[in-house]
């Protein structure tokens, strides 16, 4: 994963980029890093629809992991779709990999946008 990551920050053009790790996902889609580094180039594009498109493909592919169901909390949440997000953030937490400050935190937030309120001080705490 350390290679990939280094040769994607050595590209500068950001379509190529985009090509170049669409082109490592097709060859081994188990590469955590790539789906994430590819969904952050696409939020800042504000490509939501791509983005979402790609999160489930990985989460898909790769169901044993907190990093991409983290990932697509973050993005429903951006899009204002808060208790979708909730459910990626709860659903992270089944997971030993999840960052659990981050994910109670999220999922705080979350509670806290869709009028949980009692829900979401628990987990700001």
């Amino acid at each position: 994963m350390g290679n990939l990551y280094n040769e994607f920050k050595q590209r500068s053009n950001a379509d190529r980029v985009v090509d170049y790790i669409e082109e490592k996902l097709k060859k081994k889609p188990n590469r955590i890093i790539a789906y994430v580094e590819l969904t952050k180039r696409m939020l800042k594009d504000k490509s939501f629809k791509h983005a979402y498109n790609l999160l489930s493909e990985g989460i898909k592919k790769n169901p044993d992991t907190a990093v991409l169901l983290m990932e697509m909390g973050k993005l429903k949440y951006i899009t204002q779709a808060y208790g979708d997000a909730a459910e990626s953030f709860a659903s992270a937490l089944k997971f030993k990999d999840a960052k659990k400050v981050e994910t109670l935190y999220n999922l705080g937030l979350c509670y806290l946008q869709i009028g949980r309120s009692e829900e979401s001080v628990t987990h700001l705490r």
